[in-house]
């Protein structure tokens, strides 16, 4: 297949950088990816600062002037683009957030997604915050650092019980003005946006291997003015994260320490890889003659400041040493500086390589000049646009409001969610009122029924928030309802020993079984000699005492002087042995206290209560 046989068939990709655009035209041939054209144009001014942009007029000259000459080399007419966002445009934040619980229920699956969904929501906000509110994000990804129930560890918070469950995350966020920027550019240039990623994923698609993306990876993109990183594992993205120190630091260096300006340092910088003696001209006119070793010596240090940063960024946001680390850009290049990275991270040297064309699989490179780790990046681009045709974003709607995600990974409606900043509080069902009454001057708690739970739907069909999403869903959600508030009546708190002749409520006599009221006030007596009943000795030396198990009267009989509610295992016929779900212990209508003591006419109930699943 010939060049003008793949004329219809060409796309353009686009790598706008800091220091220049580079524009790759190229096809499919066979299932490869064959580039036919490269064209690089350098911005004639600072246009763009690490990797944003800030003059739109001039990138979309630069832009221009890239597609006009490849519409030269061509033949054909373009009208259509693959971009990427710059990996160092993206920020991070790590936030811890926490939920309240119900101290008597079990933590289950809905309370773990939504302190996550509180935590990605708190990270935006926070973001936001630190912006004034002027930028809005979208969220690349997230990882759980950690989770704590009641402020300690816990590596599984799943069916515990405990009142505060938090979890820290770490979450990276693309700012959409990036992506309005990157749009407004190539649009002014004559061109229509057919697809966008971000560059760190365009880079994996090429430097790593698909069979190496299950392994821990760092691909580390080290540019002029920043070195962007992209942390793989299990088959995706794990983390980002970006240093500002790259090759600019190395001129930089090296313009002080000889001299030099900044154009000339960098072509000084350039020639030490590719030739063992250099010449070149001071600023006083002066010239001069050293070999690329002494050179390079003199840059250790800035090439060590280098390395220990990116080290540093590594270890932070993955945790340990990857198992390897693939070099890329310009900056890559620098003698010695693998080996740097490599005994920094205490990585066998071979474990820390630098990646180009010929790592490449399935590539037919066309072009005279050939391109290094610089053109890993672009080639990425153009391969994710040939070989992945669906978006990057994606555009669903919850409860008819539109909503774009950037698809890095696979989505769920809880991502959609994050995006929305909807209430996490609405998923989960909520206590009606509870109500506190006083029964002969002790105080009694009877708690509110729960709620339904919150209902979601996608596409009109059953789903939760870990249901995966797809580009035009429509979700719907229903919000969890908070239960019926408590209703007790005066008689449930009374049994047949008691003088309905001394009952009061709030002061009056009274005989109705009334609906009790937050704050009543009851007292009454018991019938005569009732006391001597209930506790006596025997001849054994021991008391009875007469309580209500589980609704049935029930006599304990003791040689102790005070009962504590844990006491009443030894008298009880309970089997404790085997978990059947959720213990349930009440002690007159309110979750029981261990030491509390038992009195007469107490109400207890203990028993198992069957889980929800």
């Amino acid at each position: 297949m010939n060049q003008k046989e793949n004329q219809k068939e060409m796309m353009l990709a686009l790598d706008i950088g800091t220091r220049s655009v580079i524009g790759l035209l190229g096809s499919l041939e066979d299932q490869k990816v064959a580039v036919h054209h490269k064209v690089v144009v350098y911005h004639e001014n600072r246009a763009m600062f690490d990797g944003q942009i800030h003059d739109i007029e001039e990138v979309s000259r630069v832009i221009g002037e890239v597609k006009h000459k490849l519409e030269y080399l061509s033949g054909t007419v373009l009208e259509e683009a693959t971009i990427a966002a710059a990996g160092r445009a993206l920020q991070t934040e790590s936030v811890t957030a926490d939920l309240t619980l119900d101290p008597f229920q079990s933590i289950k699956r809905s309370h773990i997604q939504q302190v996550e969904l509180k935590a990605l929501q708190a990270a935006e906000k926070q973001l936001e915050k630190a912006n004034e509110g002027s930028l809005r994000y979208f969220c690349v990804g997230h990882s759980i650092i950690q989770f704590y129930l009641d402020g300690s560890l816990i590596k599984n918070p799943l069916n515990h019980k405990g009142e505060i469950l938090s979890v820290q995350i770490i979450a990276t966020f693309l700012p959409k003005l990036v992506v309005d920027s990157l749009y407004a550019s190539v649009t002014a240039a004559g061109l229509d946006v057919n697809y966008l990623t971000l560059e760190p994923i365009a880079a994996i698609e090429v430097a790593v291997p698909e069979n190496a993306r299950l392994l821990n990876i760092a691909l580390v993109d080290i540019g002029a003015g920043t070195s962007d990183i992209a942390i793989t594992k299990n088959g995706t993205i794990h983390a980002y994260a970006m240093t500002d120190v790259a090759g600019d630091e190395l001129t930089e260096s090296l313009a002080q320490l000889k001299m030099l300006d900044f154009d000339n340092a960098e072509f000084v910088k350039c020639q030490i890889t590719n030739t063992d003696k250099l010449e070149y001209e001071d600023i006083l006119g002066i010239k001069h003659q050293e070999s690329s070793k002494e050179l390079l010596e003199l840059l250790l240090p800035s090439m060590q400041e280098v390395a220990a940063q990116i080290t540093e960024a590594i270890l932070k946001h993955n945790g340990k040493a990857p198992s390897a680390v693939f070099l890329i850009g310009g900056g890559s290049q620098t003698k010695l500086l693998p080996e740097m990275i490599s005994k920094s991270l205490n990585l066998p040297t071979e474990r820390v390589s630098v990646r180009n064309l010929s790592n490449i699989t399935n590539l037919n490179y066309y072009p005279e000049e050939m391109m290094g780790p610089e053109g890993i990046t672009p080639i990425g681009i153009l391969k994710k646009a040939l070989l992945n045709r669906h978006n990057d974003f994606i555009e669903i709607t919850i409860n008819g409001q539109p909503v774009k995600l950037f698809q890095t990974r696979k989505l769920c409606i809880r991502d959609g969610l994050a995006a929305l900043q909807y209430n996490p509080h609405q998923l989960v069902p909520r206590r009606g009122a509870s109500i506190t009454v006083t029964v002969n001057d002790e105080e009694k708690v009877f708690p509110g029924e729960f709620g339904l739970p919150a209902t979601i739907t996608r596409n009109n069909e059953t789903a939760n928030l870990e249901t995966e999403l797809n580009n035009g869903d429509q979700i719907i959600i229903k919000p969890a309802t908070i239960g019926d508030s408590a209703c007790v009546r005066l008689y449930s708190l009374l049994n047949e020993e008691v003088d309905m002749q001394s009952l009061f409520i709030n002061g009056n006599n009274t005989s109705e079984n009334k609906i009790l009221k937050d704050g009543d006030e009851i007292s009454f007596n018991f019938k005569k000699n009732l006391v001597e009943k209930e506790i006596e000795d025997d001849d054994s030396g021991k008391k009875r005492i007469e309580i209500k198990y589980n609704g049935n009267p029930f006599i304990i009989e003791t040689c102790k002087e005070k009962l504590i509610f844990v006491d009443l295992f030894d008298y009880i016929d309970f089997d404790r042995t085997e978990v059947k779900g959720e213990l349930v212990l009440l002690h007159n209508g309110t979750p029981a206290a261990y030491v509390a003591p038992i009195n007469p006419n107490d109400e207890i109930w203990i028993y198992w209560k069957k889980e929800d699943i």
